[in-house]
């Protein structure tokens, strides 16, 4: 089972609208949204919320623990082979563009070199 329906048919078994679940929790009704289409995942902490709030079972509880922690790495690698490549493209223009501007010292004097 998906923690967005766990999430959801939990909430509306207990007769809660998302805005009385997300001031509960502590989030925005937009968040809770997400959470049940499944385009998000709550943290550990709006995990630990949700199960009080919601009154979910043990059963309920693991398979929430785990799906929470399954997704969480696959988000962190989608973030680190997104930003990685523009990382390294902006280390590459600050290193070419060091090698052509040098700053050089002559007679107590600062110099700057433009190498084109």
């Amino acid at each position: 089972m998906e923690i967005s329906k766990i999430i959801k048919e939990a909430r509306i078994k207990k007769g809660m609208t998302q805005q009385q679940l997300a001031d509960s929790v502590y989030v925005t009704r937009q968040t809770i949204s997400k959470w049940e289409l499944g385009k998000s995942i709550p943290d550990e902490a709006s995990l630990n919320l949700l199960y009080q709030c919601l009154e979910i079972n043990n059963e309920e509880k693991t398979i929430l623990q785990k799906l929470a922690h399954n997704k969480q790495p696959i988000f962190l690698i989608v973030i680190a082979l997104v930003f990685s490549p523009i990382i390294i493209g902006i280390r590459y223009c600050l290193f070419t563009m060091g090698k052509q501007f040098c700053l050089s010292t002559t007679n107590g004097r600062k110099q700057l070199n433009f190498t084109i």
